[in-house]
């Protein structure tokens, strides 16, 4: 079973049809459009917790919903499926949920157009950096480093320490598969050619900051895991 031909099928045509254009990954599928100088972003991602789902997430500037909170008679926040035809059920059923209540709710968030995250790989940053590493024994060669940045941000992070952490997080992948970094003017320092594939990439802040806003759903921990994944299947 294909899943991306399966959503291209479905989804690609439908979507560039809101406005939305289509962007695949070694990590998932994402459809993004600007409104009024705001992004706004459509992602699905393999689920790592059941064997056959993907989850489906609207964001918007740090708001983000997931497809389900908009049903009454589900629980998980993923879509099961059982084979190809109910995947494609199921990616129908994202279709109808976006039109019914995405768009709107897309409307509803209102975001200023905010300055880039600031380029914490310029030489001011290092003396931040390097202290708040030395301070919290934090090791890139080592995972468990994560842990402790996961619990860093369940509770109140500075700016800078949620720009710290997610240089961390940066370099610990980095040093666990191979990358280097680069600089977007939009989303600032980030993370590509992990593993030595142009297709997997990787924005700290940005995930720091969604990390931030649903800490009892997300971490760094569930994200290392999905670029382990997508590493993986690179391989394979």
């Amino acid at each position: 079973m294909n899943i991306t031909k399966c959503i291209e099928d479905i989804l690609v045509d439908r979507f560039a049809q809101l406005g939305f254009n289509y962007e695949k990954s070694d990590t998932g599928w994402t459809f993004i459009r600007e409104s009024g100088g705001v992004k706004e972003f459509i992602e699905i991602e393999k689920s790592n917790w059941y064997e056959n789902a993907i989850s489906c997430e609207y964001r918007k500037g740090t708001s983000t919903r997931n497809t389900i909170a908009f049903l009454r008679d589900r629980i998980e926040q993923v879509h099961v499926f059982s084979g190809e035809s109910t995947l494609k059920e199921e990616l129908k059923l994202i279709v109808d949920i976006t039109e019914k209540y995405a768009l709107k709710w897309f409307e509803q968030i209102k975001v200023k157009k905010k300055n880039p995250p600031d380029n914490f790989l310029k030489e001011e940053w290092a003396p931040l950096l390097q202290s708040f590493i030395r301070k919290n024994s934090i090791e890139f060669d080592n995972i468990e480093s994560i842990s402790f940045l996961d619990k860093m941000l369940k509770q109140e992070a500075s700016k800078v320490e949620i720009y710290s952490i997610s240089y961390c997080f940066g370099e610990i992948i980095k040093q666990n598969f191979g990358a280097e970094w680069d600089y977007s003017p939009e989303d600032g320092p980030f993370i590509k050619n992990i593993a030595g594939s142009k297709k997997i990439a990787l924005k700290p802040f940005v995930l720091v900051t969604k990390i931030v806003m649903n800490p009892d759903v997300l971490s760094l921990e569930y994200f290392f895991t999905n670029i382990k994944s997508a590493v993986d299947g690179s391989k394979n």
